[in-house]
């Protein structure tokens, strides 16, 4: 009797301890993945820009609200970041936001209104891109000045409002693929540079570059008759280009 009693215990021990190891589990889930909202304008390290939470970290999904912007006042990382309306992300001085996951920018809901992802000086890396398409007053933009963007999956834009914008000699690259045949709007401008590096097949979007780079591996299709390279047109790793002239 005596050895079952301790047996007793010993089990209700074992269930109170498992309790308390499930019950530590959903707690350290909720503190190290969740939602994050920006619900007022402010620096990406302040609690008060995401309503009190805590500031967000690798495994945590943003969404920046209508209307506000989020200045990227130190090294930031997230796991995804969406867009519902207007506002927008700047990443200050040499500053740098880097995106696991998916990037969405939604379409904005108002004539001249854009949502704008100013990159400036700093650099911005992210999983993937979706822009979604607007219309020619209402854009979704990515500002470069000396910065860089790297898209390291699959970039999907629209039909039109989509913008990739340099002011100065910064570096996009896309070591991914497009989703579609749409060509989003890309102004460039001296010492600026564009790169194609995704391992296989790939087609250069149809614009004015500056510097052209095409690199990884692959055949990169461009078209001769709305292409225009001011400045270097660069070859690396195994890939090759071919144009397609219009008549």
């Amino acid at each position: 009797m005596k050895t079952l009693n301790q047996n007793s215990n010993s089990n209700s021990w074992v269930k109170i301890f498992a309790g308390v190891i499930m019950l530590f589990s959903v707690c350290v889930q909720s503190v190290f993945s969740a939602a994050r909202v920006a619900s007022v304008s402010g620096n990406w390290s302040a609690t008060a820009t995401w309503g009190g939470a805590s500031v967000p970290t690798l495994s945590d999904d943003v969404t920046i609200n209508n209307g506000i912007t989020v200045t990227v006042d130190q090294p930031a990382e997230c796991n995804t970041l969406s867009t519902v309306n207007t506002g927008g992300v700047t990443i200050s001085g040499t500053n740098s936001l880097a995106v696991t996951g998916l990037i969405t920018m939604e379409r904005p809901s108002a004539n001249n209104t854009n949502f704008t992802i100013a990159v400036g000086a700093g650099a911005l890396t992210s999983g993937g891109l979706t822009m979604k398409s607007t219309t020619t007053t209402r854009n979704n933009i990515i500002s470069i000045s000396t910065g860089s963007v790297t898209i390291n999956g699959t970039t999907t834009n629209g039909t039109t409002g989509c913008r990739f914008i340099f002011s100065d000699a910064g570096t996009l690259v896309f070591n991914g693929d497009f989703a579609d045949a749409d060509n989003p709007t890309i102004t460039t401008t001296t010492g600026s540079t564009v790169v194609y590096s995704y391992a296989g097949a790939q087609t250069v979007r149809n614009a004015t570059y500056y510097h052209l780079t095409l690199s990884g591996s692959g055949v990169k299709t461009l078209s001769a008759s709305t292409t225009t390279i001011n400045g270097n047109l660069t070859f690396g790793g195994t890939a090759s280009a071919t144009a397609t002239v219009g008549l």
